[in-house]
């Protein structure tokens, strides 16, 4: 991603500065932009390239951390004798979508990106690190690119995901499917959903479940009637009929055979799915 960065940025047709950061601490110039609160410790700029913001500044208007622009101009301070060897005091950027005022009424949508200073621990010393919070944008991670949409993108999704979902949030970064392009291919697998493995689980005790109850009440109909001593009948839910020595129902407890479901529709007066979701 950096080298393709950096080949478009030469392709710009414009001299390119390299803007060091301001260290302050032990070992704080070595640091990386990830520990050091993504100030990148050399930030490389020409007039017409992409960048991205990496902080929250205006969010009402669209300066939000990720919002993509390009840089029209750097600006130092007055007597200022040779600006390679001291960082701009400004760089301008227009953004692509921002809403808010505008540095000049010549340069619409252009706004005056000033440095920033983090601060982190390393050990009992405190580091800081001053820098423009800015990226090249030619080429950026998935991560970085959560909220940003786009006309087309060309997306490189062939590793493995470190994160859940990180493909999905690469490909709905563009409007249309027609302006969506992959550099290599992939396995069309990663993109089908896939259960937890506690899920299926689940679904599997739940469907040995629902057979084991299904034979027990197929049981109840037959073989268990020989355990239960002599059941004539199963009538509506819970009623049976109990015979004398020759098999007749006595008094109040005789069922009405008239009454009684067909075996074959035992299963009808049962829900399978009552209390085992």
């Amino acid at each position: 991603m950096q080298d393709f960065n950096h080949k478009r940025l030469r392709e710009c047709g414009e001299p390119v500065l390299a803007v060091r950061a301001d260290n302050a601490g032990p070992g704080a110039a070595k640091v990386e932009s990830d520990e050091a609160g993504n100030l990148r410790k050399v930030l490389y700029l020409a007039i017409g390239c992409r960048v991205m913001l990496l902080e929250n500044l205006w969010t009402e208007a669209g300066l939000v951390n990720g919002s993509i622009g390009t840089v029209t101009d750097l600006v130092w301070r007055p007597g200022v004798l040779d600006p390679r060897k001291e960082p701009p005091q400004a760089v301008l950027v227009k953004f692509d979508r921002y809403t808010g005022v505008s540095i000049s009424d010549q340069q619409p949508g252009v706004v005056p990106i000033l440095r920033s200073t983090r601060e982190w621990l390393k050990g009992q010393s405190v580091c800081k690190r001053s820098q423009f919070p800015l990226t090249l944008a030619y080429a950026v991670t998935v991560h970085k690119s959560q909220g940003v949409t786009v006309e087309q993108a060309v997306l490189n999704i062939s590793e493995t995901e470190f994160t859940p979902s990180l493909t999905y949030v690469a490909v709905s970064r563009v409007k249309k499917l027609t302006g969506l392009m992959f550099e290599e291919p992939f396995d069309l697998l990663k993109l089908r959903p896939k259960g937890s493995v506690s899920q299926t689980e689940r679904d599997n005790d739940r469907v040995a479940r629902r057979g084991q109850l299904v034979r027990d009440r197929l049981d109840f109909n037959g073989a268990r009637g020989d355990e239960l001593g002599q059941v004539d009948q199963v009538g509506p839910v819970g009623q049976v009929g109990h015979g004398g020595e020759h098999g007749g129902g006595h008094g109040d407890d005789e069922v009405d055979q008239e009454n009684q479901p067909p075996a074959d529709n035992l299963l009808d007066l049962i829900d399978l799915d009552d209390g085992f979701t």
